[in-house]
């Protein structure tokens, strides 16, 4: 896919990982088809399904805009559980059907009915009128999802045959639910090709959904695991003595002065082996690992200047003693190496005639149509970043 930003700069979709935080989950459709095979019947909570919107790949699939607007219709319309509820219980005051039906009803009665209530198709209810005419479209797109989600849990919990969970899975759930106009799913069809193969070695009974459920999960946990060696687009991990895994472009950002490599305070009481490594050597056998794994390109990003007084600041020690290594090794030519980009990104020199700073996609609409149309997106050298006063 290729749009231009608000800027005019061509806006390309670069499929990325978060590994070491909590929003990591996030970060994969896999994990998407993971939260939606665990949503049960019982579970249909409001809180629950919005989870499912925390999800790019689902978001984007039903082009919702406002998640926030979304969170407000459902506390305006009091939706907490279930899809109809029990009228004997009256949790059905509290269902998906009711708080739609209030909401979708607030934008399409006049405004003189607000706090009447309406009897329609024997239902009587209060009409949600705290939006505007803008945000209906929000409201329908999610009128439309959970109507989505409904049918799909209904046909879900069913004995089907191998082949049909394979139809099911692709058909009724990653062409409904995931966005694959803008994110790759072929590991996931490996996977169904995987499970074809089984069924055309006359495996092919009734299974529960339960069983195909684990045998999914359980295979979507090893498919994210071997995503860890870097495979699949851009992958940000925290600093780790372990990473060796060798990659075309490394970028390490954050080596300044005073925070890489880390400190050991020793302290006077401390009577264990003084020989034994410290975090320090850690951080420096990081360093030369990085070194020995990027196989293309290796990015150091550092603060060169302070914020107050704008004097310079030095980098890492490591990084120093890199620039010695390299000014004995070619002369003159380190200072090429080095690029101090200017605190502001309207800077004259990111528009210089000769040699200028690279900005973001500093490509014209002509010129990256030309390089969509020849090379895959995914295969294009990632333009780097500038970080703002930085070296």
């Amino acid at each position: 896919t290729h749009k231009n930003d608000s800027y005019g700069n061509p806006e390309q979709l670069l499929p990325y990982t978060i590994y070491d935080t909590s929003h990591r989950i996030y970060a994969s459709p896999y994990s998407a088809i993971e939260a939606l095979l665990r949503l049960e019947k019982d579970g249909f909570t409001s809180k629950n399904v919005m989870k499912l919107l925390d999800f790019d790949f689902i978001r984007e699939r039903f082009d919702f805009k406002d998640t926030e607007l979304l969170v407000r219709a459902l506390d305006k319309a009091n939706i907490r559980h279930g899809f109809t509820g029990d009228a004997i219980l009256e949790t059905d005051l509290v269902s998906w059907q009711y708080g739609l039906k209030r909401l979708i009803y607030g934008f399409c009665l006049p405004p003189e009915t607000a706090g009447e209530v309406v009897n329609f198709d024997e239902t009587e209810f209060i009409p949600v009128v705290d939006f505007e005419e803008a945000d209906r479209f929000e409201l329908i797109k999610l009128h439309e999802f959970i109507e989505t989600l409904h049918r799909w849990l209904a046909n879900r919990d069913k004995t089907r045959s191998l082949s049909e969970w394979i139809t099911f899975l692709e058909k009724e759930t990653l062409h409904v639910f995931i966005s694959e106009e803008a994110y790759d799913t072929s590991s996931f069809r490996r996977l169904l090709g995987q499970l074809d193969l089984v069924n055309q070695h006359g495996m092919n009974m009734n299974y529960a959904y339960e069983t195909i459920r684990y045998a999914i999960i359980g295979a979507l946990g090893t498919m994210e695991s071997g995503e860890r060696l870097g495979f699949g687009g851009i992958s940000f991990v925290s600093p780790s003595m372990f990473l060796s895994v060798p990659a075309k472009v490394y970028a390490f950002l954050g080596l300044n002065g005073s925070d890489f490599p880390r400190k050991v305070t020793a302290l006077s009481f401390d009577l264990s082996d003084k020989t034994r490594l410290t975090k320090t050597d850690y951080d420096k056998n990081l360093f030369l690992t990085l070194l020995l794994a990027a196989q293309e390109k290796l990015y150091l990003s550092y603060i060169g200047n302070s914020t107050k007084d704008n004097s310079e600041i030095p980098p890492s020690s490591l990084v120093s003693e890199l620039e010695s290594y390299l000014l004995s090794r070619i002369d003159n030519q380190v200072d090429s190496l080095i690029v101090r980009h200017p605190l502001h990104a309207f800077n004259s020199r990111y528009n210089a005639a000769e040699n200028p700073l690279l900005k973001y996609f500093d490509l014209t609409k002509k010129q990256s149509e030309e390089e969509l149309t020849n090379t895959n997106i995914q295969e294009k050298e990632v333009p780097t970043l500038p970080e703002k006063n930085e070296k």
